[in-house]
Parts: C-alpha cells; sequence; structure tokens
C-alpha cells in the first residue's frame, strides 16, 4: 500500500478521524517477514499431518505466534470476527480455530518485500520485532514481581501488540512515516510528537482505532493508546489502568537499554522516575532489562529473523500447504448455500440488528446498511447498479459514505458536505440527483461511484433531523416482492437510530482520544508557565536588585578605591583592593540576571550557517578555556542548508556556551562535532553540538536549563550560562533542548528559522 490520499478516499493533508477510519478499514491484514511466515505455515502443516494431541499443537501454535506482533493480531483478529466472545489472548484465539482456518489464515499473510539498500531512516522491521519482543517479556515480568491484579499472558500480549499501530502507519503510509521517523531520528525527539505533526495521529490512536475495528480485547487497545502518556494523567480507576503502567515501564526500559528498534528517543518521564513510582529499586530494572533481552533472543531466533529475507523456506512451505489444503477439499463435500433473495425484509432487519456489536463503527453500520437495502429492496446488486449509504457528520465535516455493488467488500469515501444542508429537502424521499445536488458542494463527487440519474434516495431521520441516507437503484429486479411503504419506513426507522447511537458513541470515544492528546499538551504548558514564573520572579528579583543594590555598591566600591590609594600599609591596600573587586563581581551578577530575564531584542541578519560555524569555532579555539586551543572540532553542514535569520553576538554566544559545557566536562582530550542541516519541517536550520564526553544522567539532563544549577565547583560559575542560551535562542524565535546519557556523552540541538523569503 502506497501514499495515495486519493485512491485511498481521503483528501491530502494531515488526517482526520473519518480518513484515518477509511484507510484503516481496508487493513485487513498485517505484514510480517518471510522468516516468520515460513514457520508459521510449517507449524501449521505439521500439526496437520502428525496425531499429536490437540492441546499440544495448540501450545505449540500459540508459542510461536505469540512472538509475531503481526500474526498475532491477525490471529485474534480471524478468530474473534465471526465470534461474540473474542479471545483474550493467543492461546484462546488458536483454540477457536480448526487446522483448515489456521491453513488458511496462514497462506493469507502478506510477506514483506525484502528491503532496498538501507537508507538511515529506513523502518527495520527485524529489530522493530526485537523491541516488542522485550516488552512483551518486560510486561510478564514487571506483572508477577510486582504482583499486580494483571494475567502474565494478558501482560505478554499487551507488550507484544503495544506498538502495532507502527506497523499499520509503515503498511498504510510508508512514505509519510519514514518522514516521520526521519525527523525524530534527526532531532533525537519524541515519535508521537512528530507523528502528529506530520500525519496528525499518532501511533498510539492508530492502534486504538484498529483494535477497535479488529475486535481486539478493549484492554489491549486501551494499552496500545494510552501507554506513551503520562500516568499521573491515567486516572486508577480506569479499566486496564495497571496493565498501561505495566506496558509504559517495560516500553521505557526495552528504549532506555536500547533493545531493538522503536524510533523514539525521547523519555517524558526519567526511567528513575518509572521506576521508583512502581516500586522498584534500580539494581532491579538491570535484572529485568537482562530477562527482557534473553526472552527477545529467543523470540528472535525462533522467528528466523537472523535471516529474515530468506523467502526459500516460505515459497516451500506455501506449496506444501497449498497442497494439503487441495486433498482436503477434494476429501470433503462442502454444501453450498446461496443465499435466498425472497428473505422477509423483517427479517433481514433482524440480522441487521443481530449482527451490530458493541464495538461497531459508524462506517460498518453504512456497510451493513447499503446491503440490507439491496435485499428489502429486491435489487440484484452489481458494479452498474450500486447502493450506497451515507452519514452526516458536524457541520463542516466530511460526509462518510459506503458503496455496495455485491462483488466484494464494500468500498469507503469521503464527500464534501454542502453548507448549510436544506434539512427539508432531504427529508423527502425522491430521486437521487434532487437530493445529490441538496448534500453535496461537488455533486460530481460521485460520477465515478454511481449514476444518480437512476437512482432514488431514502432518507435516514432520526428524532426529526436527517442523519443519513441511503441511495439505491430506481427499478427494483422484482418489483411485485418490494416492500409495501409502511414497512420501508419502520426498517427506516430502526436502521436510522442503530446509525444515531453508533455515531452518538463514536463521538463520544473521539473527545475521549482529544481529551487523552490534550492532557499531553496541558503538562508541557504546565512545564512551559513554571518556566514563565521563574523567569518573571528573576527580571523582578533582578531589577528590584539594581535599583536597590547598585547604588550601595556604587558607595562601597568608590570609598574602598578611596581607601586603597590612600594607605601605605600593602596588606591594607589588598583589603580594600578585594572590598572593590567583590562589589564589582556583585554588580556583574546583578547584571547578568538582568541580560537573562530581559535579553536585548535581537537585530536578525541572514547568516550562511559554514561560514558561522568556522567562525565560532575560532572565537572557541582563541578563548582563555584550557582545553579551547587543543580541541578537535569536526565541522558538518549538509548540501542545501538554508541561511539562518539571527542575531549573530546571541547565537555566538549560545554556541560557544555549548562548547564550554563540554570542554567543561571532558575528562580527556576535548573532541566536538558542529553540524547544521536543513529542518524542513519546522522552516528552520536544525544546528547540533555533540561531544564524546561523559554524558549526563537524567537528574542533570532535568536541569540542565534550570538557573543557578551547575555542577562546577562554587564560586567558578554561576549557573546561568545554558539557561542564558536558550534565553537567547528563544530570544530568536528558536528552540533549543539536548540529549544525553551516562557514557555516551552529550548533543546539544538548536532550531533557528531560516531567512525569510
Amino acid at each position: 500500500m502506497v501514499d495515495n490520499p486519493q485512491q485511498n478516499g481521503v483528501s491530502k493533508g494531515k488526517l482526520g478521524p473519518q480518513q484515518l477510519d477509511v484507510i484503516l478499514r481496508r487493513l485487513e491484514v498485517l505484514q510480517t517477514t518471510p522468516s516468520a511466515a515460513a514457520g508459521l505455515l510449517q507449524r501449521v502443516l505439521s500439526s496437520w499431518r502428525r496425531s499429536a494431541a490437540p492441546t499440544q499443537v495448540q501450545e505449540e501454535l500459540a508459542a510461536f505466534v505469540s512472538c509475531d506482533p503481526a500474526v498475532a493480531a491477525f490471529l485474534l483478529h480471524a478468530a474473534g470476527s465471526d465470534s461474540d466472545s473474542p479471545p483474550g489472548s493467543v492461546r484462546q484465539a488458536v483454540a477457536m480455530l480448526d487446522v483448515e482456518s489456521l491453513a488458511v489464515m496462514a497462506m493469507s499473510m502478506e510477506v514483506l518485500a525484502p528491503p532496498t539498500p538501507r537508507r538511515k531512516d529506513a523502518f527495520d522491521h527485524a529489530e522493530f520485532y526485537r523491541h516488542c519482543q522485550a516488552v512483551a517479556a518486560g510486561c510478564r515480568i514487571i506483572a508477577r514481581r510486582l504482583e499486580l491484579p494483571v494475567d502474565p499472558q494478558e501482560a505478554w500480549l499487551a507488550g507484544l501488540l503495544h506498538d502495532l499501530g507502527k506497523l499499520a502507519l509503515d503498511l498504510c503510509l510508508p512514505k509519510s512515516f519514514r518522514r516521520v521517523l526521519d525527523a525524530a531520528r534527526s532531532h533525537q525527539g519524541n515519535l508521537v510528537e512528530y507523528e502528529q505533526h506530520i500525519l496528525g495521529v499518532d501511533h498510539g490512536l492508530v492502534g486504538h482505532r484498529l483494535a477497535q475495528q479488529w475486535r481486539l480485547p478493549q484492554a489491549l487497545g486501551a494499552a496500545m493508546w494510552l501507554h506513551h502518556q503520562p500516568m499521573g494523567m491515567i486516572p486508577p480507576s480506569s479499566a486496564g489502568a495497571p496493565l498501561i503502567a505495566v506496558v509504559g515501564l517495560a516500553d521505557a526500559i526495552a528504549r532506555h537499554k536500547n533493545i531493538g528498534f522503536s524510533g523514539n528517543y525521547a523519555f517524558a518521564i526519567p526511567l528513575e522516575e518509572q521506576a521508583k513510582s512502581a516500586g522498584l529499586l534500580a539494581e532491579e530494572l538491570d535484572e529485568i532489562a537482562a530477562g527482557m533481552a534473553a526472552e527477545a533472543d529467543r523470540c528472535f531466533r525462533l522467528l528466523g529473523l537472523e535471516n529474515p529475507w530468506d523467502n526459500q523456506p516460505y515459497v516451500r512451505a506455501m506449496r506444501a500447504v497449498g497442497e494439503q489444503l487441495a486433498r482436503a477439499n477434494r476429501d470433503q463435500r462442502r454444501a453450498t448455500v446461496e443465499l435466498a433473495g425472497g428473505a422477509e425484509a423483517f427479517g433481514r432487519l433482524a440480522d441487521f440488528t443481530s449482527r451490530l456489536t458493541a464495538q461497531a463503527g459508524v462506517g460498518e453500520v453504512l456497510e451493513r446498511i447499503a446491503i440490507l437495502f439491496a435485499g428489502v429492496t429486491n435489487t440484484a446488486v452489481a458494479p452498474d447498479r450500486p447502493v450506497a449509504a451515507y452519514c452526516l457528520g458536524d457541520p463542516g465535516e466530511p460526509i462518510l459514505a459506503v458503496r455496495y455493488d455485491g462483488t466484494g467488500s464494500p468500498s469507503w469515501r469521503t464527500l464534501t458536505a454542502r453548507l448549510p444542508l436544506d434539512q427539508a429537502a432531504l427529508q423527502r424521499p425522491g430521486p437521487a440527483d434532487r437530493a445529490v445536488s441538496a448534500l453535496l458542494a461537488e455533486p460530481r463527487e460521485l460520477d465515478l461511484w454511481l449514476d444518480v440519474s437512476n437512482h432514488s434516495h431514502q432518507p435516514l431521520v432520526c428524532a426529526s433531523q436527517i442523519i443519513g441516507g441511503v441511495l439505491y437503484p430506481s427499478a427494483p429486479t422484482q418489483p411485485e416482492a418490494a416492500p409495501s411503504a409502511e414497512m420501508r419506513e419502520a426498517i427506516c426507522g430502526a436502521v436510522a437510530l442503530a446509525l444515531a447511537i453508533v455515531g452518538g458513541r463514536q463521538r463520544a470515544t473521539l473527545l475521549g482520544e482529544q481529551l487523552a492528546a490534550a492532557s499531553t499538551v496541558l503538562a508541557e504548558t504546565h512545564l512551559a508557565l513554571a518556566e514563565a514564573k521563574t523567569l518573571a520572579a528573576i527580571g523582578e528579583l533582578a531589577a528590584g536588585a539594581a535599583h536597590e543594590i547598585n547604588n550601595p555598591l556604587a558607595v562601597i566600591s568608590g570609598r574602598a578605591q578611596l581607601m586603597r590609594d590612600k594607605t601605605a600599609e600593602e596588606n591594607d591596600r589588598k583589603t580594600w583592593a578585594t572590598i572593590a573587586e567583590q562589589a564589582q563581581r556583585i554588580s556583574d551578577i546583578i547584571t547578568e540576571l538582568m541580560d537573562f530575564a530581559s535579553p536585548q531584542p535581537p537585530a536578525q541578519v541572514a547568516i550562511d550557517a559554514r561560514a558561522f560555524l568556522d567562525a565560532v569555532t575560532a572565537m572557541f579555539r582563541s578563548g582563555d578555556h584550557p582545553k579551547a586551543s587543543s580541541a578537535m572540532v569536526d565541522i558538518e553542514v549538509d548540501e542545501g542548508t538554508p541561511q539562518l535569520w539571527a542575531d549573530r553576538k546571541q547565537l555566538e554566544e549560545v554556541l560557544v556556551e555549548a562548547m564550554t559545557n563540554a570542554a567543561n566536562a571532558a575528562q580527556t582530550d576535548l573532541r566536538l562535532t558542529l553540524a547544521a542541516e536543513a529542518d524542513e519541517i519546522n522552516s528552520a536550520v536544525l544546528l547540533t553540538v555533540s561531544d564524546r564526553g561523559p554524558g549526563m544522567d537524567p537528574a542533570t539532563v532535568d536541569a540542565a536549563f534550570t538557573p543557578f544549577f551547575s555542577l562546577q565547583p562554587a564560586g567558578r560559575r554561576r549557573g546561568l550560562g545554558l539557561p542564558r542560551a536558550k534565553r537567547y535562542v528563544e530570544n530568536n524565535a528558536g528552540r533549543m533542548w539536548l540529549r544525553s546519557r551516562k557514557g555516551e556523552g552529550t548533543r546539544v540541538f538548536i532550531q533557528i528559522p531560516h531567512k525569510p523569503g
């Protein structure tokens, strides 16, 4: 599947809720590697041929499937699609399917094509599987260690499927998702942030929606959706809250210990803080991580992911299972039952209502409405005689429509509504062309779907408001068997009520999703407000100090200099000189505070990135830091990097401060890399200062931009260097952040707008 919004029936740009549902509705199966698909086929074939006990066969298949997130999700989907009680584990799903069904399911799995020559932003499926397997193992270990009210099998499955949305995005929107991965890698940032910025949705929401459509257990969907949320934002009374907490902690451990590939580089909450809130000690984390890595290695080998792209075993297994299925088909006599076209209309309505589930979405209801009307109107649908059902959204939202022509699964698309709608005209049954003209801003949007000139329109009305309608062929194939007007009215009222109930529930779900997304923004806003209050307090302190202290300081400094010049004793001269120097030092501190709290407005000019980094390097080397002159500095500027637009002096101080911090932390020779690249997403230039020093622990990273925080000995630095640098960057409409780990060095990111125009 490729990035083509028009083929997917959605408009260009970020995805809205309905567009996301349209895309996911087409997603019947995820892709797995050839090695994993071959292993599944071989085990199905083996269980088919040998006379092992059913329980033993099920255990072996479940153990294999439980290592592959794509196969596990598809198996749960296949087992639960026609069941009133969807399975809660892989073992239950295997038990619900006979061996023939398992064989058909295994043969219908889509297999990934071998990757092209690797790019730095490629989605590494094998290492992604390792990450999912490690999180699954971590969830089970943590649940048992903490004795939580979480079933270990459920914990494993939740960990295995927690990132299912990434597989869906990689399959449905591969080019856009790779842009997301590249942006997160380049900025060493939060994957969710770049998914929302580029796609309009994040993988957690995609997983949640896919879990609803595939009728996966509600707890699994909640874990996919909320495992990146700060636990303080999830009410303890929420269903599945302990499971969500376990998945979030296991995911953090796997990412922190670099077990597999997740594509996410930022941690909203330090791992130690998460562990502490869960009641785990630091030494326990290492023990849990070791168990996760060992279990992931076992699963990795079981799926043959050391050589995942070897197609030959898969081809042989497909051929063998196909031959076995052919023999089974010859041995069994299957009765073919044809759907009677003359079934009673109310019988069809009963079937319609019985098939609706609590998890049904608006799209599924529209599908069943289209199929129902094809029956009750006695219409033999065909590609040139389809039935279409639609649902109105809130004012300004697209219209969701489903077309059914009897040749396969119904097709979906979104349509542009005409504003305002003529409710009176639409509530009267009649010719389809009249209704379409009153309904759509662009009536020609339906030209490739159906010929409105030979269709009729049946409105669906609930509480005196039109909520949808059906377009069906005007001439039924058996007019004598068509239902009476009273019967059709009763059927329309029932399906309209069902559509209204499902639509209301879906809007409530959407509101919950929006509130969950807003909670993250709210947490970030609280941090920004706290920082703003701190800056305001410093500004008031600096202004007051400048007014109240500078005058007495001037008197002290002047008198001290006068006494220094008058006295003849050398010791007394030194004493008075020290007093004058310290008074000047106090004055300098106040000046720094004033500059930090209220920096000068920037005199922005266009700056060439290469020349600027060369100049900053020369400026640093000529400084008085003992390691400056011997520092090894590499400069990397990507081709096509645009000019920066900033106050040159302020930006020079920012980079020199970052280089000085690296020099202070360096335990051996200083080696730095200054880099610049285009940041197209933010219309900016991204500058980075990277060192190979000892790195920082999470507490130091969190406090790095806090005023007066410093790890240097007292009296050496005042802890305003990095905070002031950040103020300068923000003063130039930019952003500044850093990423660091103990033993892995530090990387400072400076995002500056490029020259306008």
